[in-house]
């Protein structure tokens, strides 16, 4: 399943649609809010933070759901997280990210990808 986002509207019916997908294929109530979660932060940081346009994909397994977002404007985030202090208004979202996440990588060809415990 792949969707083209280029708006926060589209995103917002990117995730609803992809909500859907996964508990029609077997995901768990977990699974879906960590891939909401997901998408979400990573989507929305490319539309907020990159002024650019982003392609979703969604490939399940019997074990896990792998995320891959890709940006029209290609930026790499750190391999490690770290949490923003309490009083920031922002730094916190890769960091979620992680933490609901098996693994997060970063390809050659610039897509973030990320795999969540189905």
């Amino acid at each position: 399943m792949q969707f083209f986002i280029d708006e926060y509207d589209g995103l917002k019916v990117a995730v609803t649609k992809l909500c859907e997908y996964l508990v029609d294929n077997g995901a768990s109530q977990d699974a879906t809010f960590n891939c909401r979660l997901a998408v979400t932060e990573l989507v929305g940081n490319v539309l907020k933070h990159g002024d650019a346009k982003a392609t979703l994909s969604i490939e399940i397994d019997e074990e896990s759901i792998l995320l891959t977002v890709s940006s029209s404007q290609v930026f790499k985030p750190p391999k490690i997280s770290r949490c923003s202090n309490v009083y920031a208004e922002h730094g916190r979202g890769l960091f979620l990210v992680d933490c609901v996440s098996i693994e997060r990588t970063f390809t050659r060809e610039g897509a973030i990808t990320v795999r969540i415990k189905k």
